[in-house]
């Protein structure tokens, strides 16, 4: 799952802590916009594998999903 922080209702940690409490385990990567320290370690803490910040450095997120995927389709940037 990808998930932004700052959503229209909800943040993405009330979102992934939802799909938790029904039993869902996929790995999870947070985007956002507004980085900082507390916001990484409280989605750590409630099960997302990575945070990456907006805007995001060429293949970021592919690379990021495909590792916690486990798929081949990472870039890596020279």
């Amino acid at each position: 799952m990808v998930a932004d922080y700052r959503l229209e209702e909800t943040d993405g940690i009330e979102v992934l802590s939802r799909l938790r409490a029904e039993g869902w385990s996929g790995p999870a990567v947070l985007i956002t916009a507004f980085p900082s320290a507390d916001l990484s370690e409280r989605a750590l803490a409630h099960g997302f594998s990575r945070v990456l910040e907006k805007p995001f450095r060429e293949h970021a997120l592919g690379d990021a999903v495909a590792q916690l995927t486990g798929t081949s389709e990472a870039h890596s940037l020279s």
